[in-house]
């Protein structure tokens, strides 16, 4: 479960960064400034598409959960008379009964699973695969800016800047994990009413990352434009605090 719903989140930046990348490289850079509130319109879709897809991840998992709080061995069959007799002994002499059995599948191993996805702890071996994309985009820009000649504190204000970007990525998709298993449903009926509210809880989940996003973005461009160093540090201390502060939250 964990794993796919990184991979969702990595595909989705990787996505994202083709589109800065593009809009970097072709649009305007007078019409990019005048218009930035439509170009970020330009994330909405993709966030929404990674955002129904890690929230159906959750439903998956909430109803396997579910399913395992009420197992019942008895209506679990197998195809061979063979196997049947024989899953059951090993069932009864390694757990001593199948009473036990059932008791560890709705109790023990049911939450060991509900652990799988942790919800909203990420650790950062998964944010770092997830804003690999991200940070190559950055890099790209940072050489560009560095063999353009640029003077050296812009450079580095630059530099840490981009850094603290970052720092706001990891607790952005731990809100985004969050809010996905607290929204997520477990069977979405065919009726067009609950479609339609199933999307309408993938949309607002996906307004608040991506509003998220641009409160970062927004950020970092004020820093930027005051082109003053300890602004950019404090900027970067605040930044790197936030992943720090849910890290050391952590319980394992």
């Amino acid at each position: 479960f964990l794993e796919r719903s990184v991979l969702v989140g990595a595909c989705a930046l990787f996505v994202l960064s083709l589109i800065q990348w593009w809009l970097v490289s072709v649009v305007d850079s007078d019409f990019r400034s005048r218009n930035r509130q439509m170009v970020s319109l330009l994330m909405i879709p993709v966030v929404t598409c990674m955002v129904h897809a890690t929230r159906r991840n959750y439903g998956e998992k909430k109803q396997l959960t579910d399913d395992l709080k009420s197992f019942d061995l008895e209506k679990v069959s197998c195809v061979s008379d063979f196997d049947n007799a024989f899953i059951h002994g090993a069932i009864s002499s390694w757990y001593g009964s199948k009473e036990a059995f059932t008791e560890f599948v709705r109790g023990p191993l049911r939450e060991e699973l509900c652990d799988l996805l942790p919800s909203p702890h990420l650790s950062w071996t998964y944010v770092a695969f997830m804003v690999s994309s991200a940070v190559s985009y950055r890099l790209e820009l940072v050489l560009s800016i560095w063999k353009a000649g640029a003077d050296p504190d812009v450079f580095l204000l630059y530099v840490i800047v981009s850094v603290g970007f970052f720092g706001w990525l990891w607790p952005s998709f731990n809100g985004l994990f969050f809010l996905c298993d607290k929204t997520c449903t477990t069977r979405t009926g065919s009726s067009t009413k609950t479609r339609l509210l199933d999307w309408g809880k993938t949309f607002v989940v996906a307004i608040v990352f991506t509003g998220s996003l641009i409160v970062a973005e927004t950020l970092a461009i004020f820093v930027l434009r005051s082109q003053n160093l300890w602004i950019g540090i404090g900027y970067l201390a605040t930044s790197l605090l936030l992943p720090y502060y849910i890290w050391g939250r952590r319980v394992c």
